[in-house]
């Protein structure tokens, strides 16, 4: 035997001892073949004196030995001996026998296990496993005599007897202890957690004393400490006055000091707020409770007015002091739908607010303050602790009630609002009744202005007409000027003479007599239009006081042969009938009576007749017609066609069944009145009908109530579906609704609805108390959508842009009226165009140059005409899509250096001029004007390549010419403007070399200023200016009577770089010269 640490017969032996003859071996450890690491520690006492045949048989974990598998081989029944015993049961070490009997009350006991060990840690006693039902076991240790440590395992993690939630009951040797049901953390693991482990000092040899290190009695060796037996030298207790067991007698502090936990004082009460107790579990449909941090799930309280957490929330239960206030409680289970997050406040029945995950909102002290919490929402009540769905949607636009796209539904104003332009409305009619002056001019032309003396009588200086696309053009003043207006027309630059307008010449003259289109005249010398305040719309005709086919005829309408085809008058012409004769010869009555029949002969139908008959305007003999009706018995005025005449028509109640129902009213005036008593629930709505129907928009309507309900519900849907729209009528709330119509927009163009009706009534508290049944139905068709305009295009010309739109194919609508409005890009500033039935056809001028443009068009529809004929003005296309355009950049082609010769008869002035800078232009306009007589030459097609223009036939005199060069092909719009006027004297003294002489400019080029320098020789009245390519004047000096030495610095540093000229210009001629600034 290779032994060690061991005795035999109570001596002490070593290994390789002889230990033959001796009665017992104890061993507590033992090598079984003495090559050592297979030792096994244990305590075993064998009696070597046991017949060699019989052996033990240990229990499984233990090495058996070769004395056998059994304690009586002869007797297969006898068991394994125990842990520390013999085969026979008693205790090797000569303890007493200790009985332990588990005892469980409750279920899941399979999850709870024990053992017992000594002061060293050594396992003196364990269950065999899990336990189940009852356990009765048997084991060696000094129990009587010892101090050991009952261990007690949870293998789930649950906490022991949790899941049962009934005692478990141990008891070793005599002392019984019972264990209450624990609910363990959350932490799960294997049974050495330390948070399932639960320990009890057990034993008859503990040691109890006292461990505090401050008393004269402290035993740190102690098994069970206790303090309650520690004696000291001085008077122990808490020394610290701000704790709720402050001893004022204590000289030595024990460190007992306890201190109100926070939010509390000593006894248990809350500082501020109540005391409340929170639960929360995973709740089972069935009612069963789990921990819900156990299987995974979370909660919070939430304080909504700061947002803070009040708990820890690392407990399924919490108890904190809850100040007045309101709070959110949420939570989610980790187990599912099946097990849903549930709580329970101060110990009431769990509330489940929630599938899954829930929340519910706790108001202590009616703190909570509801509204809308969604910050993006229009209502967004930063005040607000709790939504209470009011939330009400951004809506964003135009708020302006006087804009033109104000928006009723809007609640937020985006900034988009349109106006329409002075004197107009959003749709472009003129708000004050405007003045047209329309033109017709009897050959083709491109472009008609006005001029006059509020232009200056400038041929290019009043407003443009827009073309009608008929050969007629038409202006538009908005408002109609205040003021008579003097004028003239202009065709493409040419001003019509009405001196030698075509009308009769009367008195053989050479002129035409009559003056009816040219107010202001000396009828030799000039003739000029006037439109008079208040005179109404004119229409007109270029270079004619008549038309362009004038027709000569008697326009006395008093003649006997007046022409209504005539449109001049000539007086020679009419004839009048002689003096008591009409124009047939035939003689007038008299007023007297001429065959004394009793009847002046005016009134004597039947002249011949003695007895006589009198026309009383039915015809002779006939009887008058009665009042209020013509001959025939029909009514002279019936405006509603109901064979009742106007004057004789009576307004009341026409209703029998209400309470002031007239028998005498022929028109119902709405003035019935029925009796309010009963129920307007009893009521089912009657008289359904639609009016103001377009292609988006209706108005219902109905029967005034018998008894008006709180509000009304209405119904619609396209037939042939399903699904019901439902709208109120009325406002919902508890007041009466007398109201019969009800308007709704955003309906689908060209669709068949039907719609009913039912009346609601409503409790104090909003809910209903009652509602009729539907009422029958009715049906209305939506007007066809109103298209919009097709084929947009623009051609620009400089600042001038024409318009075309064409109004939809469609066959299903007409269109009465379009529009257009357009703005520079990245503007809201509109300028509209005004179009007609046909489309938009327009020009429009004064847009800047080199300039984008956008625009978009509008149709309004035929539909849903008034008793005036004029259709509805919201049944439109809305405004469409923007399209692009863009101006041209300025024309640049301004000639220069200027000169003017004449031939030597003087009788022929030569302009003449340099090419522009920038090239030739297409062609260029020349004006002409002698300064005395008012004569005007004009040519408006001088080709671009020419560099001087004579005009022949002329008379001495002053004159002076301008000129400007066109870059378009047509028109003159796209053009500089007109160069300064050039005065000539033909006849007379010539602009000398010596009366300006010297002149010099420095530098030339410069990159600022300029030092002009000239000499004027002779008194004279000059002007010295700077003009740039385009004809803008950069400088101007005037000087008057100038004689000397002229010296001006001119500072050009804020001009743009480039070719810019000199002129100096005297009543007699002028000098350019031209400048560089780089």
């Amino acid at each position: 035997w290779f032994g060690f640490a061991y005795d035999v017969d109570g001596e002490s032996a070593a290994a390789g001892d002889d230990i033959t003859g001796f009665e017992t071996l104890t061993l507590s450890s033992y090598d079984i073949d003495g090559g050592g690491g297979d030792q096994v520690y244990m305590a075993m006492v064998l009696d070597l004196t046991y017949p060699a045949a019989v052996s033990c048989t240990l229990p499984a974990g233990y090495v058996e030995t070769s004395l056998g598998e059994d304690c009586n081989d002869s007797d297969v029944s006898v068991g394994p001996a125990g842990l520390g015993e013999d085969c026979d049961g008693n205790c090797l070490s000569g303890d007493a026998p200790v009985a332990i009997i588990f005892t469980d009350n409750g279920v899941y006991d399979s999850e709870c296990s024990w053992n017992i060990t000594d002061g060293d840690g050594n396992i003196v006693a364990t269950s065999d496993g899990n336990q189940s039902g009852t356990d009765t076991t048997q084991h060696c240790f000094d129990f009587a005599g010892g101090c050991f440590d009952l261990n007690l395992f949870d293998a789930y993690s649950d906490g022991w007897g949790a899941s049962g939630g009934l005692n478990h009951t141990l008891t070793v040797g005599d002392s019984a202890y019972t264990f209450e049901p624990y609910a363990g953390s959350s932490v799960s693991g294997a049974a050495s957690n330390a948070d399932n482990i639960f320990s009890h000092v057990i034993g008859g040899g503990c040691v109890t004393a006292c461990a505090d290190s401050a008393a004269n009695n402290a035993n740190f060796d102690a098994d069970i400490i206790d303090n309650s037996l520690c004696t000291y030298d001085y008077v122990q207790g808490c020394m610290d006055s701000t704790a709720c067991n402050y001893n004022s007698d204590a000289e030595q502090d024990d460190n007992s000091c306890t201190y109100a936990e926070t939010g509390f004082d000593c006894d248990g009460n809350c500082l501020v707020g109540t005391f409340t107790s929170i639960s929360v579990r995973e709740v089972a449909s069935w009612g069963s409770t789990y921990s819900l941090l156990q299987y995974g799930g979370s909660w919070d309280l939430v304080d909504l007015s700061t947002g803070s957490s009040m708990v820890a929330a690392t407990s399924d239960d919490e108890s904190l002091c809850l100040p007045d206030g309101c709070y959110e409680i949420s939570g989610t289970s980790g187990s599912g739908p099946t097990y849903p997050f549930g709580y329970s406040i101060d110990g009431a029945a769990y509330v489940v607010p929630g599938s899954t995950s829930g929340s519910d909102i706790l108001d202590l002290g009616s703190s909570c303050t509801f509204g809308c919490t969604d910050s993006a929402a229009f209502n967004y009540d930063s005040g607000a602790l709790v939504d209470d769905g009011s939330c009400i949607a951004v809506v964003q636009g135009c708020m302006d009630s006087t804009a033109c796209n104000y928006d009723s539904a809007a609640n937020t104003d985006d900034s988009s609002c349109t106006y329409a332009q002075a004197n107009y409305d959003c749709a472009g009619n003129c708000l004050t009744t405007p003045l047209e002056i329309t033109v017709t001019v009897c050959t083709e032309a491109s472009e008609v202005r006005l001029t006059g003396p509020w232009w200056s009588w400038d041929p290019n200086g009043g407003p443009v007409a827009a073309a009608n696309g008929d050969g007629t053009f038409t202006f538009t003043f908005c408002p109609a000027p205040s003021a008579d207006m003097e004028y003239l027309l202009v065709v493409d630059g040419v001003q019509e003479n009405l001196i030698t307008a075509p009308h009769p010449d009367m008195d053989g003259d050479g002129y035409g007599d009559m003056w009816d289109c040219a107010t202001v005249t000396d009828y030799w010398s000039y003739a000029n239009r006037v439109w008079s305040v208040g005179s109404g719309n004119a229409s007109v005709t270029y270079g004619t006081c008549g038309s362009c086919s004038d027709v000569y005829g008697c326009m006395d309408v008093t003649a006997c042969n007046f022409d209504s085809t005539a449109n001049v008058m000539d007086y020679n012409l009419c004839t009048y009938p002689d003096s008591g004769f009409n124009c047939d010869g035939v003689a007038l009555c008299s007023l007297v009576d001429e065959d004394a029949d009793g009847v002046n002969s005016c009134d004597d139908c039947n002249d011949s007749d003695a007895s006589a008959s009198v026309d009383l305007g039915c015809g002779c003999g006939e009887p008058a017609a009665a009042t209020g009706y013509d001959c025939a018995g029909n009514c002279l005025a019936d405006a509603d066609g109901d064979g009742i005449c106007d004057e004789f028509e009576v307004d009341g109640c026409t209703d029998i069944t209400a309470l002031n129902y007239s028998a005498s009213a022929t028109d119902d005036d709405g003035s019935c009145e029925y009796s309010t008593a009963g129920n307007p629930c009893d009521y089912v709505p009657t008289g359904l009908s639609t009016d103001n129907v377009i292609h988006n928009r209706v108005r219902f309507n109905w029967a005034s109530a018998t008894v008006a309900p709180s509000h009304y519900m209405i119904r619609y849907r396209p037939v042939g579906t399903n699904n019901w729209t439902v709208i109120t009528a009325g406002t919902v709330n508890t007041n009466e609704f007398n109201g019969t119509s009800r308007t709704r927009w955003w309906m689908s163009p060209g669709t068949t609805y039907e719609w009913n009706i039912r009346a609601r009534k409503l409790n104090a508290d909003g809910t209903v108390n009652c509602q009729s049944a539907w009422s029958m139905p009715d049906q209305f068709t939506t007007l066809p959508e109103c298209p919009n305009l097709e084929n947009l295009s623009v051609s620009t010309e400089a600042i001038w842009a024409t318009f075309g739109a064409d109004v939809s194919a469609s066959e299903e609508v007409d269109v009465w009226q379009t529009r257009a409005k357009l703005r520079e890009v990245g503007t809201n500033a509109f300028r509209y165009v005004f179009g007609d039935a046909d489309g938009i056809s327009s020009t429009k001028g004064n847009f800047e140059p080199s300039t984008d443009y956008e625009w978009h068009t509008k149709a309004w529809c035929t539909g849903n005409v008034d008793s005036d004929g004029n259709s509805d003005p919201m049944y439109h296309s809305g405004w469409g899509e923007y399209a692009p355009f863009s101006t041209q950049a300025p024309c640049d082609k301004m000639p220069y250096n200027f000169a003017t010769t004449s031939n030597n008869a003087q009788t022929a002035i030569t302009m003449s001029w340099n090419t522009p800078l920038t090239g030739a232009p297409d062609h260029y306009f020349l004006y002409l004007e002698n300064l005395g007589t008012g004569d005007v030459y004009a040519w408006n097609d001088i080709p671009g390549e020419a560099t001087s223009k004579t005009k022949y036939n002329l008379t001495p005199g002053e004159y002076a010419w301008k000129i400007r060069g066109a870059c378009g092909t047509e028109g003159t719009s796209w053009a500089t403007t007109f160069s300064q006027p050039i005065p000539y004297t033909l006849g007379g003294a010539k602009l000398e070399n010596s009366s300006v002489a010297n002149l010099d400019v420095y530098p030339n080029p410069s990159r600022d200023i300029f030092n002009v320098t000239f000499t004027s020789e002779e008194e004279q009245t000059m002007t010295v200016k700077v003009v740039n390519m385009i004809g803008e004047e950069i400088f101007t000096e005037e000087l008057t009577e100038f004689v000397g030495q002229y010296t001006k610095v001119i500072d050009m540093n804020n001009q743009p770089k480039g070719v810019y000229f000199l002129e100096i210009i005297t009543s007699t001629g002028g000098i350019n010269k031209k400048i560089v600034l780089q």
